[in-house]
């Protein structure tokens, strides 16, 4: 996923996002509460995106921890 994203300007990135991740059918995830881990992020698309995944799986809330940041230019 990180390699197509190369090159990608903002909405490429959160359109490639939107489509990367799927949940299993009938996966249920109310009042979880999940933490997502990346190493770099630069556009944030691909954590929003998973972020709205599962959001509407039923997660109460969901957080992220990032280790580094790039910044498009």
């Amino acid at each position: 996923h990180g390699d197509r994203q190369v090159g990608s300007n903002r909405s490429e990135r959160m359109r490639q996002a939107l489509l990367a991740f799927e949940l299993k059918p009938g996966v249920k995830l109310k009042g979880w509460r999940i933490l997502l881990v990346d190493d770099v992020t630069t556009s944030g698309a691909t954590l929003m995106a998973a972020a709205k995944l599962l959001k509407a799986a039923g997660a109460e809330r969901v957080d992220a921890a990032v280790v580094a940041k790039h910044t498009l230019e």
